[in-house]
């Protein structure tokens, strides 16, 4: 034999960093309440170790309602923040991520006061 290891096509492919959570979504004021049917503003970074290979549309955010009530979004850009209209309380997630290239993601959880959904 040659000494060449065979090529592992998958590995290749997919990287280490394929599918991680490298996206960063923060309240844009870390001391503002969420409060149902009021604005409540996100930012969105790329953590450090990932800005190099960068992001690539297209994008989905979802937002998930503690009444199991779901939003979805396509979106051709990446977003500089996001708005979120809870229309309820309790604890909402919302998710972005690349809908494919290195399938990135980003979440946080948002605790909004206000009446849960009946």
């Amino acid at each position: 034999m040659s000494g060449v290891e065979p090529s592992n096509t998958a590995s290749e492919m997919f990287g280490d960093d394929f599918g991680v959570e490298a996206i960063i979504l923060a309240p844009l004021d870390a001391g503002a309440k969420a409060r149902a049917f009021e604005p409540f503003p996100l930012t969105v970074a790329l953590a450090s170790a990932y800005v190099a290979q960068g992001l690539a549309a297209p994008f989905e955010l979802v937002f998930a309602a503690p009444s199991g009530r779901h939003e979805r979004v396509e979106l051709a850009d990446l977003p500089l923040a996001i708005i979120l209209r809870a229309q309820e309380g309790g604890t909402h997630r919302v998710t972005l991520r690349e809908v494919a290239h290195n399938r990135w993601w980003g979440s946080t959880t948002i605790q909004v006061d206000g009446d849960p959904a009946r």
